[in-house]
C-alpha cells in the first residue's frame, strides 16, 4: 500500500493588440477604426492524492486505488477597446475621446472537487473485472446540482488461457464488455448558472442595469453513458492482431443555449435540454511485417462507423438553423431537430 500526492500548476499570461486605421476602410470612416488591447492571465492549480493497494493470493490478483482531487481555475484580465482613432497622432488611448474608450475587467474563479475509486480483479489471468466510481463537483453548475456520481465497470475473458483451448493459428482470443458514464461542463462559462448585471454606460457613468443571464440553480452536468462489446483476436503468436467493438452512447441533459424572450434581458439562457444517442462499430488491426535482427516493421490501421440521432430537445422540436460561410449567408446549413440523424 502506498500514498502519493501530485501538485501542479499552469500559468498562461498573454497580451493581444489590434489596430485598424481609417485607411483600412474603403470609405475612410473613423467610426470603423479600432485600437484594442487585451491582457489576460489564466492560472490553474491542481492537487491529487491517491492511495494504492495491490495483493496477490494464489491465482487471485486484486488492486485498488482511491483518491481525492482539487482543482481551481483563475482568470484575470482587462480589455480596452477604442474607436474613432485619429490618424495623425501616436497610437495612445490618451488621444481618444473618453466616450470612445471602453474598459472591461475580468475576474473569474472556477473550483472542481472530485472523489474517486477503482477496484480491479483477475483470476489466473483468465477472468477480469473492474469497477469504479467518481463523484465530481463543479462551481459552474447550479447550487442544487453541482455534484454527481459517475460509475463504470468492465468484464473480460481471456479464452486463450483456458485449459481446454489449444490453437496454433488463433493464439489470442479475448471477449470484453464495459459500461460507464462521464460528465462534462461543455461550453459553460464560469458563472453561467448565475444572473449577473451587465455593465452599461450611462450619463452618470457606468451603470449595472440589465442582467446578462437568467439564474438557473438546477443547471447540472451533461452526462454520456457508453456501452461497449468487444473481441480481440491474435494470429500466429500475435504476429497479426484484429479487434472489433460495437458501442452505444447515450448523452443526457445536454447543455444548450435556448432562445428566450429578450424581455428577460438576454436573448438566450443555458439549460439542460436534450438527449442524443449514437452507435457504431470500430475495427482495428495490426501486423508485425518484419521482425528480424534489428529490423522491425509494424503496420496498424483502424476504421470506425457512427450513427447519431437527437431523441429529445426538452420542450423544443428543433434548434435555430445555423448557416456557415458562403456569399450572402448561402453557405452550408446545419439543422438540429428531434429525430435528426448524423452519419
Amino acid at each position: 500500500m502506498n500514498i502519493k500526492t501530485v501538485l501542479g500548476a499552469d500559468i498562461n499570461d498573454g497580451q493581444a493588440y489590434y489596430y485598424q486605421g481609417v485607411l483600412a476602410d474603403p470609405t475612410h470612416r473613423f467610426s470603423e477604426t479600432d485600437l484594442n488591447q487585451t491582457d489576460l492571465k489564466r492560472t490553474s492549480v491542481l492537487s491529487e492524492t491517491t492511495l494504492n493497494y495491490a495483493k496477490t493470493l494464489g491465482k487471485n490478483d486484486v488492486s485498488a486505488v482511491a483518491g481525492v482531487e482539487f482543482q481551481n481555475f483563475y482568470i484575470k484580465g482587462t480589455a480596452i477597446t477604442g474607436t474613432n482613432v485619429p490618424l495623425t497622432v501616436p497610437l495612445n488611448y490618451s488621444y481618444l475621446n473618453t466616450a470612445d474608450v471602453t474598459t472591461k475587467l475580468r475576474d473569474e474563479t472556477v473550483s472542481r472537487r472530485s472523489v474517486f475509486g477503482r477496484v480491479n480483479y483477475a483470476y489466473d489471468n483468465r477472468y477480469l473485472a473492474s469497477i469504479s466510481a467518481r463523484r465530481d463537483g463543479d462551481s459552474r453548475f447550479g447550487a442544487n446540482n453541482r455534484y454527481k456520481v459517475f460509475p463504470a465497470f468492465s468484464l473480460g475473458w481471456n479464452v486463450h488461457n483456458e485449459s481446454f483451448y489449444h490453437s496454433d493459428l488463433l493464439t489470442d482470443l479475448k471477449l470484453r464488455f464495459s459500461r460507464g458514464s462521464l460528465g462534462t461542463t461543455s461550453f459553460l462559462g464560469s458563472y453561467s448558472a448565475l444572473s449577473l448585471l451587465l455593465a452599461q454606460p450611462t450619463i452618470f457613468g457606468t451603470g449595472f442595469l440589465i442582467p446578462s443571464n437568467v439564474s438557473n440553480p438546477d443547471l447540472t452536468w451533461q452526462s454520456n453513458t457508453e456501452t461497449n462489446y468487444g473481441v480481440n483476436l491474435g494470429f500466429l503468436g500475435n504476429r497479426f492482431t484484429f479487434g472489433v467493438d460495437y458501442y452505444t452512447s447515450q448523452i443526457e441533459n445536454m447543455l444548450i443555449n435556448q432562445s428566450v424572450s429578450e424581455v428577460l434581458g438576454t436573448p438566450s439562457i443555458v439549460l439542460n435540454r436534450g438527449d442524443v444517442k449514437s452507435s457504431g462499430i470500430e475495427f482495428e488491426f495490426g501486423a508485425a511485417v518484419i521482425n528480424k535482427g534489428g529490423l522491425h516493421w509494424d503496420l496498424s490501421g483502424n476504421l470506425s462507423t457512427v450513427k447519431k440521432e437527437i431523441t429529445s430537445l426538452g420542450d423544443l422540436t428543433s434548434l435555430p438553423f445555423v448557416v456557415y460561410g458562403g456569399p450572402a449567408g448561402r453557405g452550408p446549413q446545419f439543422r438540429n431537430y428531434v429525430g435528426g440523424r448524423g452519419w
